[in-house]
Order: C-alpha cells, then sequence, then structure tokens
C-alpha cells in the first residue's frame, strides 16, 4: 500500500515539474523570462525551493509563516540579492 502511495505522489510531482516547465518556457518566449535563464535549471531551482523551504520545521524553526517565506522567495527570484548601487557582474 505505501510504495503505491508514494508512486502516486512522485507521479504528481513529475506531473507538476512538467506544467511548471512549460509555463516557465512560454513565459520565457513571451519575454516575462530572461533568454540567458535556461527553464530546465530554473525548474529545479523552484522545485529545490519549495522542497526544503516551505517544510514545516524550517517554517517553524525559523518562526516564519508561508507567505513571509513566499515572499523572500519572490522578492529573491524577482529582484536579486544585490543592492541596486551595487555592480551585478
Amino acid at each position: 500500500q505505501m510504495p503505491q502511495l508514494w508512486e502516486r505522489i512522485e507521479e504528481a510531482h513529475r506531473g507538476l515539474s512538467r506544467v511548471r516547465l512549460k509555463m516557465l518556457k512560454r513565459w520565457q518566449k513571451e519575454g516575462s523570462i530572461r533568454k540567458d535563464i535556461d527553464p530546465e535549471v530554473l525548474n529545479v531551482v523552484l522545485e529545490e525551493i519549495m522542497v526544503n523551504i516551505f517544510r514545516p520545521e524550517f517554517l517553524m524553526a525559523k518562526d516564519l509563516t508561508m507567505k513571509q517565506a513566499g515572499s523572500t522567495i519572490r522578492a529573491i527570484l524577482l529582484h536579486g540579492i544585490v543592492e541596486s548601487s551595487q555592480s551585478r557582474d
């Protein structure tokens, strides 16, 4: 029973990954995502963020809500970590 459950969970993850990758490629084609960003790599980065940050143990240990963690991740992804006055080489 448990192996079947885990297989269903894994299949759901693979399905979500395929959908996310398709969206990333479409957004890149539309100009919302930079051309120099590999959508395959970005897809893995987003997956790892979700797996490692949105864990109850992490959120509780850091006293964060999902909204707070999501806001920080969004800021990093959309604006980077370097202050705008600093060189981005």
